[in-house]
């Protein structure tokens, strides 16, 4: 009786008895056969695992079948070979059989040897495949064991021809490889290849570092370019056959390479051998540089031949090849005796010439798109790198300490402006490549802007002419960007962020952090504050490219980076002038309303935000300064009334600052900021007045019910119908008390308690009542009403009792004034209502008289 088998892999396949092995996955199947039938009859399919078991029964099945599965038996066969070869390892010790190394050496030979035959044996001679090839890789990793103990007891030693046992070693391995048909072989083939060969060198005596390395990089190449010899189709075919041979040959590689290294660098930083020779003789140390330059280039063809042939990781293998190739420059220029400046030039035209052969490369589908390009860009970088770094050996005092100061000649600059144009040759073979070619003009401009200051340097430029002149180049840069069709409008923000932070590092290199410190009268403060200036402006131009990309949070930075270059252009104009510390403040408070009309005068445009931006930065801070310094003048008695008037023209610029705010949210701000600085303004007031204590609590808690009353009133105004705010109803309460009772208190106490009346207290009274009891009975507010109302009407009753004592002619003259203003008002407002509805309109389509608000 037969079944037809139906495995989970897909496997159809006869069988005959109740449990069958799948030939694919090596997966044990419980088989139904037909009743009845014999070998003739129909095979008839039978689904694995659709049994119909009990709870139990399944249970055991599942036990069963995870027990006979392929992985389990390997690690049964792993775990049962080495505890059986460490048992008879044991037992052998035990009786005394090893006491002899002869003896040894021949248990060891023939247990390998037979670990290699019954690999191959259960592999091709029974259905237990996977345990063969186990046992045949168990074989592969204890053979070079053998080698260790013909030298370990001068049996066979390494100046002994040891290499010919490692000769029979690879013998083995290409018997397995040739046997089995596995490619994981091949890697214990190449490592017990580069094994005989070591043994080899070491048998040939007097060999150096430089010898193993090229006879590491000999295998390494032969092994890459043998990839080659397995076919496209058959039993060794080249895709399974063709990645160890590859990895296997860049390891070797990376091994030589990772030993002629350190020796380079020892000998070009000119550090005694000696040093590095406690395992090896001196004499082996030396390296020749043609040797070395060639291994270098060697490794730098195979890696790009691995990366455009056989394309094995491509990305990673051009770094490689990139490397190596520049490691290959740098030994030819440091034995030639180039100079730091000719270095710098060679890389630029090794540059170039990657930039158009990745071009070529790419255009032609030879290597990835994003590995050649980026590896051209980063080979491209490297000159920038090094002329910076030269520029600061030669200009910064701090690298003197170390030994690292450099002569500064004509040379830098002419090498910095060959550098450029060979930048500008890599951009030009990139032009398709619109985020690759932005990056090489960043580079390019950052060589010109290196060469300028070079130059400024040399011809011992001063200060303040020379940073305009390097300011100037990031700004150049910018404007020619703007006129750009096919540039990428973040990569010139990026740009010019990045131009300007290096025009920053080259300042402080040229001239050493004295230049921020303003001294009175000299050229070079002036000279940085019209730098400052300069800054201000292009970083605000760089925010708007920016913003018009979309790059919130760049076009933020910048703002706020423009924001400081103002500060620090007042800064420096101010010490120029040797102007007084009080004066700084209402100068930084008037500038910063630059920027925010600027912003309110752009509209929509992509200036609007940066600019508001760099005001708000600009201002807010400037306003916490100042209330903070009064209030410590305040603490130490030092006030005076040029501070109040400063804490008044801060209060002035925060509403300036809200009217020209676009949105609420800043506008609250700003207002929030008009309102402390008030307050503060009127403390201080107060301290320079000849004021009671009582006196200065009641004009701050008058000010602080004003400040609530008109941010009560504005809050009333912005309400949505049907949803009232109750902060609205607490803001108008709590701002009526403090602004009229304190008065009203103050007025009683004057006429009861002291019988003179203070015509201060009376007509703030009498004008803060009336004032709120006219707008809480035009915008039909309870608040104001009752009690502006109120009190206003409580000094009347007093008023009207007191004339039978004194006459009240001022007072009186005050009320009949505010009255027939009141009636005036009123009456301008009846007959020019239909006008004054249509003025909010006017002034948003920019009508009539209104127009002058679209001009520029």
């Amino acid at each position: 009786m037969s079944a037809a088998v139906a495995c989970l892999c897909g496997e159809v396949f006869p069988a005959f008895t109740t449990i069958a092995v799948c030939p694919r996955c090596q997966r044990p199947l419980p088989v139904g056969v037909t009743e009845g039938g014999d070998d003739r009859s129909e095979p008839q399919e039978f689904i694995a695992d659709a049994v119909d078991e009990g709870p139990s029964q399944a249970a055991v099945t599942r036990m069963f079948e995870a027990l006979l599965d392929p992985r389990s038996i390997h690690r049964l066969l792993s775990l049962g070979g080495t505890l059986a070869v460490a048992g008879l390892i044991v037992w052998l010790v035990s009786v005394g059989v090893f006491e002899n190394p002869l003896n040894q050496a021949v248990a060891f030979g023939l247990g390998s040897a037979a670990l290699f035959a019954g690999g191959w044996w259960l592999s091709l001679r029974t259905r237990y495949r996977l345990a063969g090839e186990s046992l045949a890789f168990l074989a592969s990793v204890v053979a070079p064991l053998n080698l260790w103990f013909y030298d370990a007891q001068n049996l066979l030693t390494v100046e002994g021809h040891l290499w010919a046992a490692g000769l029979v070693c690879c013998g083995l391995y290409a018997a397995t490889i040739f046997l089995l048909r596995k490619p994981l072989f091949l890697y214990a083939f190449q490592a017990g290849a580069t094994l005989t060969g070591l043994l080899l060198l070491a048998d040939l005596k007097s060999v150096g570092v430089l010898d193993v390395s090229l006879m590491l990089a000999v295998f390494g190449f032969l092994a890459i370019h043998l990839e080659r010899v397995f076919p496209q189709d058959g039993e060794f075919d080249r895709r399974r056959f063709g990645p160890p041979l590859l990895w296997t040959g860049l390891t070797q590689f990376g091994l030589a390479l990772a030993a002629l290294l350190p020796l380079q660098i020892a000998h070009w930083a000119e550090l005694p051998l000696a040093t590095l020779a406690w395992f090896i003789d001196a004499g082996r140390l030396e390296v020749s540089p043609i040797v070395a330059a060639g291994l270098w280039l060697a490794a730098a063809y195979s890696a790009f031949y691995v990366a455009t042939v056989p394309r094995l990781a491509g990305g990673w293998t051009l770094l490689a090849a990139c490397g190596c190739l520049l490691m290959a420059e740098t030994t030819i220029l440091i034995n030639a005796d180039a100079t730091a400046e000719g270095a710098v030039v060679a890389l630029a035209l090794t540059a170039a010439v990657a930039c158009m052969a990745s071009s070529r490369l790419v255009e032609r589908g030879i290597v990835p798109r994003h590995a050649a390009l980026g590896s051209a860009v980063v080979i491209s970088s490297l000159p920038l790198f090094m002329g910076y770094l030269l520029f600061a050996r030669g200009v910064m005092p701090s690298f003197r300490a170390f030994g690292w100061e450099r002569a500064f000649g004509a040379a830098y600059p002419l090498s910095m402006t060959l550098t450029a144009a060979c930048l500008i040759a890599s951009a030009i073979s990139l032009r398709g490549y619109v985020r690759h070619a932005a990056i090489l003009r960043f580079l390019t401009a950052g060589t010109v802007l290196l060469a300028t200051a070079g130059s400024v340097r040399l011809v011992e430029t001063p200060w303040s002419m020379g940073a305009a002149i390097l300011t100037l180049i990031p700004i150049a840069y910018l404007v020619e960007g703007m006129w750009r069709k096919d540039e990428v409008d973040v990569s010139i923000a990026y740009t010019a962020f990045g131009l300007f932070s290096a025009s920053a590092f080259l300042a402080v290199c040229h001239q050493g952090i004295d230049l921020f410190i303003p001294r009175p009268g000299k050229v070079a403060t002036l000279g940085t504050a019209i730098v400052a200036l300069e800054a201000a402006v292009f970083l605000l131009m760089a925010a708007s490219r920016a913003e018009r990309s979309r790059q919130t949070l760049l076009a933020g930075g910048l703002s706020a980076v423009s924001a400081g270059a103002l500060a620090v252009m007042l800064w420096q104009g101010l010490g120029y002038a040797d102007a007084e510390a009080g004066v700084s403040i209402p100068i930084f408070a008037a500038t910063s309303l630059l920027p925010l009309a600027v912003s309110r005068s752009c509209g929509r445009r992509s200036l609007a935000q940066p600019a508001f931006i760099a005001g708000a930065v600009l201002l807010l801070p400037t306003v916490l300064i100042g209330n903070f310094r009064a209030t410590g003048l305040m603490i130490d008695a030092g006030l005076l009334w040029r501070h109040a008037w400063e804490l008044g023209s801060l209060a002035i610029t925060s509403l300036v600052a809200a009217a020209l705010a676009p949105a609420a949210a800043w506008r609250r701000v700003f207002a929030t900021a008009a309102g402390i600085s008030t307050a503060v303004t009127v403390l201080a007031i107060a301290g320079l007045a000849d004021l009671t204590g009582w006196q200065r609590l009641e004009a701050f808690s008058v000010t602080i019910g004003l400040l609530l009353l008109v941010s009560g009133h504005v809050a009333r105004f912005r309400e949505r119908v049907g949803q009232p705010d109750e902060l609205v109803d607490v803001s108008l309460w709590l701002g009526a008390a403090f602004a009229i009772v304190p008065l009203a208190i103050a007025m009683l106490y004057h006429r009861v308690e002291l019988t003179t009346p203070s015509l201060a207290d009376e007509l703030a009274l009498s004008t803060i009542g009336v004032l709120m009891l006219a707008s809480g009975l035009a915008w039909q507010l309870k608040a104001t009403t009752l009690v502006g109302g109120g009190a206003f009407g409580g000094y009347l009753i007093v008023l009207i009792a007191s004339l039978l004592r004194r006459p009240e002619v001022t007072m009186g003259a005050y009320l009949a004034g505010t009255g027939i203003t009141l009636f005036a008002v009123g009456i301008a407002l009846s007959v020019y209502r239909d006008r004054l509805l249509l003025l909010p309109e006017k002034i948003v389509k920019r009508q009539g008289i209104f127009r002058v608000l679209e001009w520029r």
